[in-house]
């Protein structure tokens, strides 16, 4: 949770989201800066998180949960499919070799389907020690699930990914 809050709730996103709303038409700034000049991001990012304080603060918690999830929602589900895909094959690193001595091998256990559409199935073999295999859209898919899989098994898990 932490590293998807960090990625979700940064500085550049809650900019990027400021700018497309156009909150920054609506800021009085100082002397310092020149009209038409370009906002700096930091003040973007923090015009962003004052609209979502004003907005909870007028209706309460369900209108700036709605507000909230407008926009980031879409950025939620793609940095935990980010981190959740890294992470799977960072941690059964992790415990491959902190258990095994070893790191995983991916192996390719089959293919389907039509040149522009194949599916692909892998494995994961650390020291000996096959895990069963995970069918995705590409090879790195089925990678992150097969390490998914690994890890599941290690921990006594129940599969995620089925292997058929």
């Amino acid at each position: 949770m932490t590293k998807v809050k960090s990625a979700v709730v940064s500085r550049t996103t809650c900019a990027q989201y400021s700018a497309e709303i156009g909150l920054g038409n609506f800021l009085f700034i100082g002397k310092g800066m020149s009209p038409g000049a370009n906002i700096p991001s930091s003040l973007l990012a923090d015009v962003f998180e004052a609209m979502i304080a004003a907005i909870y603060l007028d209706g309460g918690l369900e209108p700036a949960k709605a507000f909230i999830l407008r926009f980031l929602d879409d950025e939620i589900d793609r940095v935990t499919s980010d981190i959740g895909g890294s992470n799977a094959k960072s941690q059964l690193q992790q415990v491959a070799q902190r258990k095994y001595g070893s790191t995983p091998r991916y192996l390719l256990l089959d293919e389907q389907g039509p040149d522009h559409n194949k599916c692909f199935k892998v494995g994961v073999d650390i020291d000996r020690h096959r895990f069963p295999g995970a069918w995705g859209r590409n090879k790195k898919e089925a990678e992150i699930k097969a390490a998914v899989n690994a890890l599941a098994c290690i921990n006594g898990d129940e599969l995620p990914h089925p292997s058929d």
